[in-house]
């Protein structure tokens, strides 16, 4: 808490003129100003504003046109790629992606499969016991999966080659923690003897 209220005490958002006159040799402290305003002024940056633009029209024209979706590979960075004229404005959002190339059944599911492995891994890294020899990478993962969720929402993780393999490898991880947690017997509370 200490550092958001540092953050926000301290350092002031860059206005609009600053941050748009940047040059050419300037991307660095461009990007930076970027991510200051973002933080500082969310609901005041442009690029949200279009964003929200975005997924309204695919939201309510793109998805329902196509419920079932588009096939493999629409909305994603390979169709720009190989389609030049794709109808399909930016999306800045794995779960808007998902929509749109699986349609609603698999988006739902992939919010599913999303939901249940940050719950578990909450409830593990919440149970984990001092003699478990998983204890500290519960919690990491516990910590990591809210992360990898607001990222599905208002990011691109899993369209990162690098990045995906590694969050679909934590999701096994958790779904295999989780049934060997529901396989070993609860220990029994210790009962209170009372005397009169």
């Amino acid at each position: 808490m200490l550092p958001i209220v540092l953050v926000v005490v301290f350092v002031s958002p860059p206005s609009d003129q600053e941050m748009w006159s940047k040059g050419e040799n300037e991307t660095v402290s461009t990007l930076l100003s970027h991510t200051q305003r973002g933080t500082l002024k969310p609901a005041d940056e442009e690029s949200f504003r279009i964003r929200l633009e975005n997924w309204t029209y695919l939201l309510t024209s793109v998805v329902p046109y196509r419920p079932l979706g588009a096939g493999l590979g629409a909305g994603s960075l390979s169709e720009v790629r190989f389609k030049s004229e794709s109808d399909l404005p930016a999306i800045d959002s794995f779960i808007l992606v998902v929509a749109i190339s699986c349609g609603i059944p698999g988006a739902l599911l992939f919010i599913w499969i999303l939901g249940r492995a940050t719950w578990q891994s909450l409830k593990l890294g919440r149970r984990a016991t001092e003699d478990n020899r998983n204890r500290l990478t519960m919690r990491i993962v516990a910590a990591l999966m809210p992360a990898l969720v607001l990222n599905s929402i208002f990011g691109l993780t899993f369209t990162l080659y690098s990045v995906a393999p590694l969050v679909w490898l934590m999701i096994g991880w958790i779904s295999a923690e989780a049934l060997a947690a529901r396989r070993e017997p609860e220990p029994e509370p210790e009962r209170e003897i009372i005397t009169i």
